[in-house]
């Protein structure tokens, strides 16, 4: 008896056995097109497949190589997903029901590539009806995110991801990611949570996404006229190819490179991005540097070739310190600290020289209590001061006011200074000329217009002596008039007097 029980449980095993060989042997057979058509009707996509293989027992197990889901665009196929290697765990129970459901999926050598259809192009699904397919999660290292350019000439995205988990992953449900990447410009590392889909096969620029992200240690000196460590968190929402981002940045090291001083540089913004092609629309940046506030907006377009980006900003600051954009921008201490207001347009064009090279600015800039640092030029101010109210003898020591009023145009490195308005306590001058960033140079002439006549600033018997010459100074809205000229460089101005000018200063002074 005790033999007959055991030969009998010896034909069930290899029964047993040989069925799940015969099983897994069929399996194998089967699989391959039933998961193309899977992975067709699930994706949108023509599958092409290496291999796969399924195993039962002990637990379910889906394995594989070679994937390439592909779809048409612009007439063309472009591999949508590719995959080096997969493997999936599942229960017996869910390989076996309507909807397939996988449990753990693990990736090797994915690469997402991501075209945007703006007329929607019909994608392929299956020929015949299978079942429904819903993946608990999908786990893939060293993973690749790239983005197809939307327009001829333009440049592809491309995002590495180092780590990427997807879960929730059906054909029509809304999935959860957390992904860690490296941007590329600026260099620096994100961390993204949120929500993803579903889907849009026809036109993926038609994806719903939103999160938050965490941007980590951004290296502005890539872009070799500035310089710090960046960081931003924020949140985002909208369409791949419309999304709102609101966040904040935070540089404490802020430098620019003419400068060289590092100073923190804080930002709010709200701005949309087109995640297909990384143009971005500003609506409203507000900077703090130092004690000086300014809003910014405008648009960053992407240009084709290689060369980068244009911009376009607007920027606006009604709460500027003078002293602050000094530090910023030059090396040496501040020469003028006071109050600073400015509006000007500014476009930057793409290109691997400076930055001074490539912008363009034009706008108004104004300075409301002005001082300058330098004992010498201050003591040269209020003897100015002075001697235009009559004064002559007046405090030299004296801390006196300067106002500038001035319209701009910055094109290629050379400051054209259309106007420039400048007063200090009984005297005012408007001069006009251009300015070259790189050498520095001057080359301005104008009109000053004192409160007291050419004997008045003086005394003694060289005042008296003046005092002939008065007439042909004054006029009735100044008591003198002088054409002057400013040549040499910023270091070594050289003022002079234009006497040939003098009439036609003088009706200059008339008709202010």
């Amino acid at each position: 008896m005790g033999k007959t029980n055991t030969i009998r449980w010896l034909v069930a095993a290899a029964l047993i056995v040989g069925g799940v060989f015969t099983v897994n042997f069929y399996l194998d057979r089967e699989v391959q097109t039933l998961a193309r058509d899977m992975l067709a009707e699930h994706f949108h996509s023509e599958v092409a497949l290496d291999t796969i293989h399924v195993r039962l027992l002990p637990t379910a197990r889906v394995s594989g190589s070679g994937l390439v889901l592909s779809q048409t665009y612009g007439g063309a196929k472009i591999p949508f997903i590719s995959a080096q290697k997969f493997s999936a765990n599942a229960s017996l129970w869910g390989m076996l029901s309507h909807t397939r459901q996988l449990h753990h999926v693990r990736v090797e050598g994915l690469i997402i590539t991501v075209a945007r259809h703006p007329q929607g192009e019909k994608q392929p699904t299956a020929k015949r009806k299978v079942p429904e397919l819903d993946i608990d999660e999908v786990e893939a290292d060293g993973a690749k995110l790239v983005i197809l350019a939307n327009k001829p000439g333009k440049r592809s995205l491309v995002y590495d991801m180092h780590h990427l988990v997807l879960t929730q992953v059906g054909k029509s449900n809304v999935m959860h990611y957390l992904a860690n990447l490296r941007n590329a410009l600026p260099p620096g590392e994100i961390e993204a949570e949120g929500s993803f889909g579903p889907w849009n096969f026809d036109d993926a620029g038609g994806t719903h996404l939103d999160g938050n992200y965490v941007f980590k240690k951004a290296d502005l000196g890539v872009f070799k006229q500035i310089s710090g460590t960046l960081s931003s968190t924020g949140s985002f929402t909208g369409e791949l190819g419309r999304i709102d981002v609101k966040g904040s940045t935070e540089t404490p090291d802020f430098a620019v490179k003419s400068g060289s001083h590092p100073v923190n540089l804080h930002t709010d913004f709200d701005a949309t991005v087109d995640g297909t092609n990384g143009d971005t629309q500003l609506h409203s940046v507000r900077a703090k540097l130092l004690n000086s506030t300014f809003v910014v907006n405008g648009t960053i377009v992407d240009v084709p070739g290689p060369t980068g980006h244009i911009i376009y900003l607007h920027v606006v600051s009604d709460d500027a310190k003078v002293q602050d954009m000094l530090r910023v921008a030059v090396k040496t201490p501040p020469a003028m600290k006071g109050g600073l207001k400015f509006d000007a347009k500014v476009k930057i064009n793409p290109g691997q020289g400076p930055v001074r090279n490539r912008i363009t600015a034009e706008g108004r800039a104004y300075i409301v209590n002005g001082y300058f640092s330098s004992e010498t030029v201050s003591e040269k101010i209020a003897e100015l001061s002075n001697r235009a109210q009559g004064n002559p003898k007046g405090d030299k020591d004296a801390q006196v006011p300067a106002k500038f009023d001035t319209a701009f145009r910055l094109d290629a490195g050379k400051l054209a200074i259309r106007s420039l308005n400048f007063n200090v306590p009984g005297a005012e001058a408007k001069l006009h000329g251009t300015y070259v960033l790189d050498d520095q140079t001057l080359d301005f002439s104008g009109t000053a217009m004192l409160q007291s006549t050419v004997s008045e600033m003086t005394t003694g018997f060289k005042s008296l002596l003046l005092k002939a010459v008065d007439p042909m100074f004054k006029t009735k809205n100044a008591g003198t008039v002088l054409p002057i000229t400013i040549t040499g460089t910023r270091d070594e101005p050289k003022f002079k007097v234009q006497m040939k000018r003098l009439g036609e200063a003088k009706k200059e002074a008339q008709s202010n």
